[in-house]
């Protein structure tokens, strides 16, 4: 519905030679008030990598909505066994620091946690995806997937530092791929390098 409406009493005769008139009584008409003051939490970033014996942050926001204007009391729930929390400020008003500590036997793996904020009645949450890992720079992830119309599905396998891509498709070009595309996250500037061994069947020339 529009955000403006007409709320009434309708009467028809059903031709328009004749009126009608019709009687109401117990006529009660209800508007909601105004929406209560509440508050969204949000936390940036999203997720964290820790190396075991490390700590990493994040910021949590507060944000009021409606004229919210109270304090947020902040608790964090579904840690990874020997990560530990702390926020400050807490409660928060406006953003808190959220410190995780990994301990050097904490369990590794990636776990989703929640962050919680109340306020008297109030309770809204976040979530933080928490990595521990035992290595400082752990090795990247390699995905592939098919671009475009290619007929058959390709496959990409990475076998210590050999990288072997299959994939169908017409090429890579002009407006619409038709590729296999093997690849992985990256974030800022940076380079890649790679040798072409071989292809095959090899791809006839094109004019």
């Amino acid at each position: 519905m529009a955000q403006t409406v007409y709320i009434g009493l309708v009467v028809s005769s059903g031709n328009t030679s004749t009126l009608a008139t019709a009687t109401f009584d117990n006529v009660v008409v209800t508007a909601p008030g105004p929406p209560s003051p509440n508050f969204a939490l949000s936390a940036s970033p999203s997720s964290q990598t820790l190396v075991l014996g490390t700590i990493g942050t994040s910021t949590i926001t507060v944000t009021p909505q409606n004229g919210f204007s109270g304090s947020v009391n902040l608790s964090v729930a579904g840690l990874p066994s020997g990560v530990t929390a702390s926020f400050s400020p807490n409660p928060a008003t406006a953003t808190s620091t959220l410190t995780l500590t990994a301990s050097s036997t904490a369990t590794t793996g990636t776990a989703a946690v929640t962050i919680a904020g109340t306020s008297a009645s109030l309770m809204q949450t976040t979530t933080i995806m928490v990595t521990v890992s035992s290595q400082s720079n752990p090795s990247p992830v390699w995905t592939d997937l098919d671009i475009g119309s290619v007929g058959l599905a390709g496959s990409g396998n990475n076998s210590n530092g050999t990288f072997t891509v299959s994939g169908a498709g017409t090429s890579a070009w002009s407006t619409a791929d038709g590729i296999n595309f093997m690849y992985q996250p990256f974030s800022g500037d940076g380079t890649i390098v790679a040798r072409v061994l071989t292809v095959s069947p090899s791809r006839p020339a094109e004019s």
